[in-house]
């Protein structure tokens, strides 16, 4: 193998300069510059030392003395001279030297032809622990077949808790709370309500397997939705933070202002049926009557005879807030999806709302609705309405269950 001839560092900058393009480094120029400042540095305190010997020998001359004299003054003058410049200068390189930047900056020697890559510089990790996600909860929803039926339950119990666990699971597949829209709500848990219980074994049974549910009460009756508001705590187990209370009506369509809503005297206990004017107990449905029509009212008077009393006495017109069935979810963030059961019971109104009701929109698993008072009309136009998304038969004397039909449940 050849030995490699060795260069002097002069050779490499001479070629440098030499050669167009190329360009000595500055590392390299600051090496060269304090070499050549110390040389002649030292060929300068030679030069000083030889004159002062000279001039020491010549000293019995007086002319030669004062001659001296003035050349040593201008050989200091100019030495200090000569030095402040020098450390100017060195101050200068010796930045140039340390500074990190071009400290850091790639020699490039004159045989290289390739660019010299930047160092990269590498990214800081943070001290801060960025949690990890958790995970998706699974959810565990209800057996219907095996939950527990109420006491007293009516017959048909076992299939109106299979409709609603299968509403709640289809409204919460994307994660959001299954709803229960109660329209009518009255006071809830009475002893004439055959729902409510079966409503409760449902969503209890959710709340153990972590699925999310909503329970919307609407009572346009302010003395009947205190009631509800107040003893709804004790009438159940379930969590309170699952309720929306809606203290307005349901209509066709979501009305300005306020409407006229014929109802019972607050004299009339909402719970015992007690009134407070003759000390008499009327049944508990009294206080369930109220409706847009007063005329719906007095149909009820045979009740109050019975008990001496004149139902007359008693109604009474209250202004009420007016919304759609989409307004009141709208109002609640609820979307059409997850809505997995409906009620409906407003005193002959029901089959009005569900007239009004945009199906191709909410299709909720089960719709149970109160039909003895709709008149044959309207109850006519309702059915022909549900029949092409709904199976819907009668359950008791008053009330009509409907499921969705399996083409159309998506589950």
């Amino acid at each position: 193998m050849a030995r490699r001839s060795e260069r002097p560092p002069e050779a490499d900058l001479i070629e440098s300069v030499d050669s167009p393009g190329k360009q000595p480094s500055m590392r390299f120029q600051a090496t060269t510059f304090m070499k050549t400042l110390r040389l002649a540095l030292v060929g300068l305190f030679l030069v000083v030392v030889l004159s002062l010997t000279v001039g020491g020998r010549s000293g019995n001359d007086q002319s030669m003395q004062n001659t001296h004299v003035d050349q040593s003054a201008d050989v200091n003058t100019a030495l200090d001279d000569i030095i402040r410049k020098a450390e100017a200068l060195v101050a200068d390189q010796s930045d140039l030297v340390q500074d990190p930047i071009v400290a850091d900056l790639p020699v490039q020697t004159p045989s290289s032809t390739t660019t010299s890559q930047p160092k990269k510089i590498q990214p800081v990790k943070s001290s801060v622990a960025v949690p990890s996600p958790s995970p998706k909860k699974k959810l565990v929803y209800p057996n219907a077949n095996a939950l527990p039926l109420p006491k007293d339950a009516p017959p048909f119990a076992r299939e109106f808790i299979k409709l609603t666990a299968a509403g709640i699971q289809k409204a919460t597949r994307n994660g959001d709370e299954g709803v229960v829209l109660q329209i009518g709500a009255h006071t809830l848990f009475e002893k004439t309500d055959e729902t409510s219980p079966m409503l409760e074994v449902v969503l209890d049974a959710c709340s153990t397997g972590g699925v999310p549910w909503k329970w919307i009460l609407v009572e346009p009756v302010p003395s009947n939705f205190e009631v509800l508001h107040t003893q709804l705590p004790d009438s159940t187990k379930l969590d309170m933070d699952n309720f929306v209370f809606e203290n307005l009506a349901i209509g066709k369509t979501d009305q300005p202002g306020t409407i006229p809503f014929y109802t019972i005297s607050k004299d009339i206990d909402a719970i015992t049926g007690m009134d407070s004017r003759t000390g008499i107990r009327l049944p508990t449905w009294a206080t369930q009557i109220g409706s847009f029509s007063k005329d719906h009212l007095l149909k009820h008077e045979k009740g109050w005879k019975k008990k001496g009393l004149e139902v007359r006495d008693y109604i009474e017109a209250l202004p009420v807030t007016v919304m759609s069935i989409g307004g009141i979810l709208k109002k609640n963030g609820i979307r059409a999806d997850q809505l997995g059961a409906l009620l409906i019971d407003t005193e002959g109104f029901d089959c009005v709302i569900i007239q009004a009701l945009d199906i191709a929109s909410y299709q909720p698993a089960l719709l149970y609705f109160e039909y003895k008072w709709c008149n044959l009309q309207d109850k006519d136009k309702a059915l022909k309405k549900l029949k092409a998304y709904y199976n819907c038969k009668v359950v008791s004397k008053e009330n009509i269950m409907c499921s969705l039909n399996p083409a159309r449940k998506g589950f």
